[in-house]
């Protein structure tokens, strides 16, 4: 009886340690520059993208990384967010430079109050951590709702927030999700679209060795490099003639980290 028993918990232990290392692989999908327009055209591709996310098997969640809609307009991202709701997984947004003006009626508050009241999110700004199994997603915002431009900019307060989270997390294999990548848009020279002072940016996240990719996206193409350690994603526009969008593989590899593979997906 007592060796029943104790073959019971050890198959039982034995499957609970499984399912923990299952659970610690994530697959999920990255849209970014779907640029959104209240139209026939942008309804269909709409509808198609919803359709593709949904028709995508063992899907854990989806990430959008700004630039979802094309210019600042209430009824827009409204109408947006409704058809988001048909999403069968979790999703998670950020905003970029052609989502928030102030001046134009729609700053960042107002924004995360028709996330939170249309959408499975509930935020207050878009700074902000997702935690799924071991691996911290940790989206920040550096959209200038004032007057917005290509060209990103992480605040002061925003970079003492991330550092803040960084050091919270420092066990932990971290995502930075953003919409503005830190890598230029041109290798050789300057652009007008290249993140504002990156270098201070850089200084808050160089401590930290658990930084194993920064997702982004804003300058309409696909590129990945490896940087110090860490993968830079920068994915295409979900818009235009062929959009697209990315699906990420996070596989844990134990010891030697997390293996990143990714694939483009036209809709």
């Amino acid at each position: 009886m007592k060796k029943k028993l104790y073959t019971l918990i050890l198959t039982l232990v034995v499957l609970f340690i499984g399912s923990i290392c299952e659970a610690k692989d994530l697959k999920f999908i990255q849209v970014t520059d779907f640029h959104y327009t209240n139209s026939s055209t942008g309804d269909a591709r709409l509808s198609r993208l919803v359709k593709s996310i949904n028709s995508t098997k063992d899907l854990d969640f989806v990430i959008f990384t700004g630039d979802n809609i094309d210019s600042a307009n209430p009824e827009t991202l409204v109408k947006l967010l409704k058809a988001f709701r048909r999403i069968r997984v979790p999703y998670y947004i950020q905003i970029g430079n052609h989502d928030c003006f102030k001046a134009g009626g729609l700053d960042k508050k107002d924004y995360a109050k028709f996330v939170s009241k249309y959408s499975n999110q509930k935020l207050k700004n878009f700074n902000y951590v997702v935690k799924k199994d071991d691996v911290v997603f940790i989206f920040v915002d550096g959209m200038k709702e004032v007057i917005p431009g290509p060209s990103g900019y992480f605040k002061q307060d925003t970079l003492a927030w991330l550092e803040k989270q960084l050091k919270k997390y420092e066990k932990h294999p971290v995502v930075l999700v953003q919409h503005f990548p830190l890598i230029n848009q041109r290798t050789n020279k300057p652009s007008g679209h290249d993140l504002f002072k990156v270098d201070e940016y850089y200084s808050v996240i160089k401590p930290y060795n658990n930084i194993i990719a920064v997702i982004a996206g804003h300058y309409h193409y696909n590129r990945e490099e490896e940087a110090n350690g860490i993968r830079h994603i920068v994915t295409q526009q979900a818009s235009g003639s062929t959009p697209r969008y990315r699906i990420i593989y996070l596989q844990d590899e134990g010891k030697e980290g997390y293996s990143i593979m990714s694939q483009l997906v036209d809709f």
